[in-house]
Parts: C-alpha cells; sequence; structure tokens
C-alpha cells in the first residue's frame, strides 16, 4: 500500500494527514504554534518552529496508523500565502519569518502606490489594492531596513517554498502561492518587472517558479532522517490553502462557488479569466491550472462567535465542559429559540477593517437594535446571521461580473453547524452543500500529489470520484422573505457607518 503526506500550515497551526491510494484519511493530527508579537504591526515567527512541528507531527501519524514509514510514497505542503523567510546560500535562515499579518512596511507600501497606484497594480496581479502586508513592500523593507540581511539573502521563501526546501534542498516557488505576493504578473506568469525595477530590487533572490502539481524532488537523506521516513517520498508543489480548499471542494470549473468559514470568511469562484473592473476590484489568484480563483476575503467571521464565547460564556462553557459537549452546541441551541432577524438585533461584522467587496480598514464591529429585550440567544443568532449577510453580500458581488451561482459549497469549521448552514441558505436565497470531507485543504493538496504520483489521470478525474456531498440544505422561504428585509436593513447600517468610521479616525489622529 502506498500512502499520501499533507500538511496544512495555517496561521498559528498545523494539521498534517495521512492519506491511503485511495484518499481515504488513515490517521491525522494537529500541533498549534504561537506567534512572536514584540511590537505594533510586528508579527514574527522563528522559521524553525515551523519545521519542528512537522517533525512531531510525522511522528505522531507514524504511530497511529502504524505503517511502514517506506509505503509513505507523496508529499505536498499547503499554506497561508505571503508568510516570507529569507535564507542565505547555504540554506541558513537569516531572521524570524515575516508572518503574513505583518504590517511593518506601511512606508514601503506608500512608496509602491506613489509610483505605481492601486489600478496598474490590480490589472497586473489580481490584488485589488498594494499593502503593507504585500511581500513586495516586505522585500523593499528588507533592502531598506535590513540592507545586510538582504545582501546575504539567496533567495526569499514563502512559506511551502521554506518547507520543500527543507524537505528536497531545492529553492522553488510556485504560481498559485506566488500569486498573492505583488510580484507576479498573473496574466504572463512571470514576474511583475516594473516593482522589481522602481524599488531596485534584484528579481533572482526569487526562487524558481513551477506550475501547481510539479514535482519538486525526493526527500533528502537528512530530511528521511529527522522525519523517520524513507527517501521513497516525492515532494509535489500545491499552492496556497485556499486553493487547495477549493480543489477539496470540488470547485474547479467556472460556476462552482465554495465558501470556509473559519476565522475568518473567505468565498471562491472559478473562472477563466480576470475582469479588472476599475469600479469593481475583486481578488484574483492562480488556480491549479491556467484558470483563476476569485476570491472575497473578510477578516473576521468565526472569530467573533469565537470571541463572543470567550468573552461572555463562562457559564455555558462550564456547563459545556461538564456534559462532555461542545459549547458551540450549547449556544446555537440558545440561538434556535429566538426567530429569524434576531428581533431586529443586527451585527456589522467587520471587527478587524472590511476588506471585500469593498475595502475599509477604519470599518469597526457594531450590533444595532440593541433593546433591553435583547438577550443572549438574540447576540448569538445576530453573529450568525451578521457573517450570512456578509456571505449573501459577496456571493452577489461575484454575480456582478455575469457568474451564475447555484449552490455554495461549505467547508471549514462553521460547515459542522447544520443550523448556521441552513441560515446562510435562508439568507443568500442558494442551496448550501456541505461536503463529505471537512478539511478540504488537505484533501486538496492530496489530490494534486496523487496526480503527480499517477494514482489518478488528472485532477477533474479525481475530484469526480472523490469529491461527495455529506448534506445539503435549501431556502426556508418564510424565512427568506424575513431575511430579505433584513439584508436591507445591514447593507443600510453600514453606509450609515461610514461617516462615523471617518469620525472615529479623525479623533485618534489629534
Amino acid at each position: 500500500m502506498a500512502y499520501l503526506l499533507t500538511f496544512d500550515m495555517g496561521t498559528t497551526s498545523l494539521k498534517a494527514s495521512l492519506f491511503d491510494e485511495k484518499l481515504n484519511i488513515v490517521a491525522d493530527t494537529g500541533n498549534e504554534y504561537q506567534l512572536s508579537t514584540p511590537a505594533k504591526d510586528i508579527v514574527e515567527l522563528d522559521a524553525a518552529v515551523y519545521w519542528d512541528v512537522v517533525k512531531q507531527a510525522v511522528s505522531e501519524l507514524l504511530v497511529e496508523s502504524e505503517i511502514d514509514a517506506s509505503e509513505v510514497v507523496s508529499i505536498t505542503c499547503t499554506t497561508q500565502g505571503e508568510t516570507l523567510i529569507p535564507i542565505d546560500f547555504g540554506g541558513n535562515v537569516l531572521s524570524a519569518a515575516i508572518v503574513w499579518i505583518d504590517a511593518r512596511a506601511q512606508d514601503e507600501s506608500d512608496f509602491f502606490i506613489e509610483r505605481i497606484g492601486h489600478d496598474d497594480f490590480f490589472k497586473t496581479t489580481g490584488i485589488p489594492e498594494i499593502g503593507p502586508a504585500n511581500p513586495i513592500c516586505k522585500l523593499k523593507w528588507y533592502k531598506d531596513k535590513m540592507p545586510d540581511v538582504y545582501a546575504d539573502t539567496d533567495k526569499f521563501l514563502l512559506l511551502e517554498d521554506y518547507l520543500i526546501y527543507k524537505l528536497t534542498g531545492q529553492k522553488v516557488t510556485n504560481l498559485p502561492l506566488i500569486a498573492t505576493t505583488g510580484y507576479l504578473n498573473i496574466n504572463t506568469d512571470e514576474l511583475y518587472d516594473e516593482v522589481f525595477e522602481i524599488a531596485g530590487l534584484d528579481k533572482n533572490k526569487i526562487p524558481r517558479i513551477l506550475k501547481s502539481g510539479t514535482q519538486a524532488g525526493s526527500i533528502t537523506a537528512q530530511a528521511a532522517d529527522e522525519l523517520g521516513l524513507s527517501q521513497n517520498a516525492v515532494v509535489t508543489t500545491v499552492g496556497i490553502d485556499q486553493v487547495c480548499t477549493a480543489i477539496g471542494a470540488g470547485n474547479i470549473k467556472e460556476g462552482v462557488v465554495s465558501e470556509v468559514t473559519g476565522t475568518c470568511l473567505v468565498v471562491a469562484a472559478t473562472t477563466d479569466k480576470p475582469v479588472y473592473d476599475m469600479d469593481k476590484k475583486m481578488t484574483y489568484l492562480k488556480h491549479y491550472d491556467d484558470r483563476f480563483l476569485i476570491l472575497p476575503y473578510c477578516t473576521t467571521a468565526g472569530i467573533i462567535f469565537k470571541w463572543f464565547k470567550d468573552t461572555f460564556c463562562d457559564m455555558e462553557a462550564a456547563l459545556a465542559k461538564e456534559q462532555g459537549i461542545s459549547v458551540y452546541d450549547i449556544l446555537t441551541d440558545m440561538a434556535q429559540l429566538v426567530p429569524a432577524g434576531s428581533d431586529g438585533l443586527t451585527l456589522m461584522p467587520h471587527f478587524a477593517g472590511k476588506l471585500s467587496p469593498d475595502t475599509n480598514i477604519d470599518a469597526t464591529g457594531v450590533f444595532s437594535g440593541v433593546t433591553l429585550g435583547s438577550t443572549k440567544a438574540h447576540f448569538v443568532r445576530a453573529i450568525l446571521e451578521g457573517v450570512a449577510f456578509m456571505l449573501r453580500e459577496n456571493i452577489e458581488f461575484i454575480e456582478s461580473f455575469g457568474i451564475a451561482i447555484d449552490q455554495i459549497r461549505s467547508v471549514g469549521g462553521g460547515a459542522n453547524s447544520d443550523f448556521w448552514n441552513q441560515i446562510k441558505a435562508d439568507v443568500s436565497g442558494k442551496q448550501i452543500i456541505k461536503m463529505k470531507h471537512g478539511e478540504a485543504a488537505s484533501l486538496g493538496a492530496a489530490i494534486l500529489g496523487a496526480v503527480s504520483c499517477n494514482f489518478y489521470d488528472s485532477v477533474e478525474q479525481a475530484c469526480e470520484q472523490l469529491i461527495d456531498v455529506n448534506k445539503s440544505y435549501s431556502p426556508n422561504s418564510a424565512n427568506q422573505t424575513k431575511y430579505d428585509k433584513y439584508y436591507s436593513v445591514f447593507m443600510s447600517l453600514y453606509n450609515n457607518m461610514l461617516p462615523v468610521y471617518e469620525a472615529a479616525k479623525l479623533a485618534e489622529s489629534k
């Protein structure tokens, strides 16, 4: 029997899975790590931590599965995007990894905005706006603020690149991963010359670009020894986690839409080509092939529910522990006793700014319609509904480009709630499809590895045979009618908050 090993490296945790040839999960495990935030806008992690949790995960998987290590023939690593790691010619890491949410490069962002502008940047990279989180800005930050590190850097690696280097010794990147950096021209699949030339940056410091699903090399003797594997394993490029999630949900052709409600809300739609509408900018990523993913991204979704639970629900948490159940189940059971629309309590779910459909970094969260009759259950339901309204707003934004959407494929932690799925169906007026494989990113990565090892002829064939539905949720017509009215309230609330956001920003600046 042959097995496929996948790593899904997120912002603060690793999920590792072992699949058999038919892509059934044989074993899985997870490990968390703590980011370092030594100063405002600085978010880092010692790159060695990433490798350490990989080693720990492999050890746990081999013990749990009891397989022979020589039977692991494929390794794939899907990761968060934008995290940047400089290495020298000998492969030594020269500084802490700059994590994707780090915003230290504001001066460098302003530099590119002045010289290129958001519109040209968007038409070349598929990224609506230049911002300090873009790795292109962080490359210039290294050049300006840490010139010795910049000079000694052979390659600036993204996180998947770093793991592939540790596994194979090869310094390579891939199109779906590098597409979010701001230094890839997604129309030509080549580096964006202008940003390098304007900033005096060296293009040779970027690794060789491969396509997704390309074998980068076999595992080295040193890596095999560290991980307890054999050198039978081949490492394949896959891409950013959102691309792998789309594959794992069967979102590989135009007209299919998937959504992930985790910490944030990410909506993905496959399209054959970008549409560069300057009045309606959407993020475009390279898909695993020559197509693209439209990727509306909302920074706070499930994390709002967690925030509410952690801040206000100690009693429910204690009860859940006593009964051996999830506190979220207790809270959603409470919310089901509240009518659709939460008796007028409406959540504006932008707790960390708004990115889609329009960008407003000054937006904040708002509960509107609070009365003396508002209970904890009302707030819980309003949170679930607020995220669903945000989903509808972004689905309608995608539809405004002429893309027909009949169903939404749901994966991630939020998909585990039948109640939340039904609310999403009622609010959006679309059928919500809960996929059989909840960990779609790992499945998508495994599919790319399986195709590269010739277990399947193509990604399309693998998806056709493997992607299956767990459950579907159709809109309730009565609730849908109610939610149409409350959605209007939701949209009006945001528009009415714009001068408030502006006033708050002005007050803070004084």
